[in-house]
């Protein structure tokens, strides 16, 4: 179980190749927006006769199946509109627990300090790397998963950013 994965710019069909190197086809299935869901199971077509099964509905049926993921993927290309923002996708990984794959930006490297693996999002085989290192060490994978967590609550929470606000008062 994979995390979403950005399409644009053709980054996505590379990246599909690889992660089906390394995917648990005993468990298909991907959540995302319908443009990504749509591309992603029409992709999957190529690559196997067990397509992916989309995932699309309610909130907490999306919230129990990320919370089972090995990883969340935020791989972006690096352009201006996606180096200088923050995805709330990596958040809401954080926040259950999953450790990350993210693209090597610079802010985000600053902004996640823990919980999160870098790599270059144009390198297919790095981001293969990182899934096969998280899958070969559960250990791993579910520390970065707690350090994550941990980060989001302390740092990130509304209650966190409530107690920045009144103190700035």
């Amino acid at each position: 179980k994979l995390g979403q994965l950005d399409l644009d710019f053709n980054v996505g069909d590379n990246i599909i190749e690889k992660i089906w190197e390394v995917y648990d086809r005993s468990s298909q299935n991907v959540a995302g927006n319908r443009l990504t869901l749509k591309k992603v199971h029409h992709l999957s077509l190529e690559f196997t006769d067990k397509p992916l099964k989309v995932i699309n509905n309610a909130f907490e049926e999306v919230i129990g199946r990320m919370k089972s993921a090995l990883v969340g993927l935020a791989i972006l290309y690096p352009v201006k509109n996606y180096t200088t923002s923050l995805p709330v996708k990596v958040f809401e990984y954080l926040a259950c627990g999953i450790p990350v794959i993210a693209s090597d930006f610079p802010l985000w490297k600053e902004m996640f300090p823990k919980g999160v693996i870098f790599v270059n999002p144009k390198d297919p085989k790095a981001l293969t790397t990182a899934i096969l290192q998280l899958k070969a060490d559960p250990e791993l994978a579910h520390r970065m998963g707690r350090e994550g967590q941990a980060l989001v609550q302390e740092k990130y929470s509304w209650e966190g950013e409530a107690k920045k606000l009144v103190s700035e008062i």
